[in-house]
């Protein structure tokens, strides 16, 4: 059973209780993924404006982004690391990157606090 919510210690610490013998009881630091604002930023605004501007689609810009900044060695090949992988923080920290790039290539990415709604109704207009 995994609990996560403050009132549901009472149920681990019951659950714990009448366990019977051969059960572990494990407690770690929840891992906080992405969250779904993040994931709808770096799809419907990042990744799409890093197309309009690129010539690639979204998914394309999914793949060059993640294979230029997610990257990782292991036993010799080249891996990308999953954005539904990443915490809160790393994530924001790839959208970052992800921004900075876009600003070396004269292209303007908002952040999260600035994107309007005109904003998003012009990204919508386009088509892949």
């Amino acid at each position: 059973m995994i609990y996560r919510l403050p009132f549901q210690k009472d149920l681990a610490l019951k659950a714990i209780e009448i366990a019977k013998e051969g059960y572990i009881c494990e407690i770690k630091k929840a891992k906080v993924r992405r969250s779904l604002n993040q994931n709808n930023y770096m799809w419907g605004v990042v990744y799409k404006q890093f197309a309009i501007d690129s010539g690639y689609t979204p998914k394309e810009m999914h793949q060059i982004l993640g294979r230029e900044f997610l990257s990782y060695e292991k036993n010799g090949e080249q891996l990308i690391k999953s954005t539904s992988d990443l915490n809160t923080i790393e994530f924001e920290n790839y959208m970052s990157q992800c921004r900075m790039l876009a600003a070396e290539q004269g292209v303007l990415i908002p952040e999260p606090n600035e994107v309007t709604e005109e904003y998003l109704n012009q990204l919508e207009s386009w088509r892949f």
